[in-house]
């Protein structure tokens, strides 16, 4: 459950990030569209991805967590399914002005 917890705690940062880079790129300084908001979920989505598999790496090393072995693989991929929701956070902050 602690896993979960922090993987989720970390697509929720990723969120938070593609937000702040979707405001910087605002319409008026580069045309986001829809390329430019992908490129942001794009680069958002690999870096929780690597973010949340070293979370868990240091969860077990600091014996927060217990290792289960080959299915801690399988958190690492959740950030990959909120992929969509960085898209769209992104997209909506770009889109204000």
């Amino acid at each position: 459950m602690t896993k979960l917890i922090l993987v989720f705690c970390v697509v929720l940062v990723g969120a938070v990030i593609a937000s702040l880079m979707g405001r910087k790129n605002k319409p008026q300084k580069i045309s986001m569209g829809k390329s430019g908001a992908v490129g942001i979920a794009f680069l958002v989505t690999i870096g929780t991805t690597v973010a949340s598999g070293l979370a868990i790496a240091g969860c077990v090393s600091l014996r927060i967590c217990t290792s289960g072995g080959d299915t801690d693989l399988s958190y690492v991929f959740y950030p990959f399914l909120a992929a969509p929701i960085h898209w769209v956070v992104a997209e909506i902050f770009a889109a204000k002005k």
